[in-house]
């Protein structure tokens, strides 16, 4: 009977122990939990508070630079000249580092300097009455002499119309790696404007590197634009036929 009772105290003291160090167990794995999601937290807040200080500097730094290039595109000039036309200072920043190549007539001829103010890295073959045939002999020339860029603008189709033939010769010497634009015509004393300007559309459907500039449809309502022959832009005109041109080769360009 004494045997029984002890072994009974034994076996109560052995689950009292076992007790004890369940809870005790249990207190040190919530003691560690509770420490681990301390740590994450402070961990979590510096990370946070890390972020939004960079988010600051970054803001900042943003808001120091928006500052100054504001500063420089008020002190601009040309900017200041031509923001009315639509052209953006980063854009006419990035003109000035960009080499075009222009072929014309006269029309683009009488916008040479102002085009020159845009793109002053440009090369200007622009000659009164030229016509679009005569316009392969002078690329290859142009390209003979290393003047050629991989950026050119056509002006030609006002004294004249041509074919398809005459555009394939032109697109043999550019190819197919340059972005060729080419401006329509706006000439409505003359039967040939609707001809010219179609042929001109066709380019530009036919081949991917070519884009149609449509002087015709910003000027055909603006006969105040124009010099009394009707086709060569006055002074009024001539803002809007270049910048026209301008803003379609640096849009094409941020592509």
């Amino acid at each position: 009977m004494h045997e029984k009772k002890s072994n009974g105290k034994k076996i109560a003291a052995i689950i009292i122990a076992i007790l004890v160090l369940v809870v005790a167990g249990g207190g040190i794995w919530y003691g560690v939990q509770a420490n681990n999601n301390r740590v994450q937290a402070e961990q979590a807040a510096k990370k946070k508070a890390a972020a939004a200080s960079s988010a600051k500097k970054k803001a900042a730094a943003e808001s120091s630079s928006a500052a100054a290039a504001s500063s420089q595109a008020a002190a601009d000039p040309l900017f200041g000249k031509l923001k009315q036309y639509g052209l953006t200072y980063p854009e006419l920043q990035y003109a000035k580092t960009m080499p075009v190549t222009f072929v014309g007539d006269s029309v683009m001829l009488g916008s040479e300097s102002f085009l020159k103010e845009i793109f002053p890295k440009m090369t200007m073959a622009a000659d009164v009455s030229r016509q679009a045939y005569g316009v392969p002999a002078v690329l290859k020339k142009l390209n003979s002499e290393n003047k050629l860029a991989d950026t050119v603008v056509l002006g030609v189709g006002t004294n004249g119309t041509f074919t398809a033939d005459t555009t394939k010769e032109i697109m043999d010497v550019l190819g197919s790696k340059r972005d060729v634009f080419w401006i329509n015509v706006h000439v409505p004393s003359q039967p040939w404007e609707a001809q010219s300007n179609a042929q001109i559309k066709n380019a530009a459907e036919k081949y991917k590197n070519v884009h149609l500039i449509d002087w015709y449809t910003e000027a055909k309502n603006h006969t105040d634009w124009f010099a009394a022959d009707g086709f060569h832009p006055s002074t009024a005109g001539q803002p809007h036929y270049y910048t026209l041109v301008a803003k379609q080769v640096l849009q094409q360009a941020a592509k």
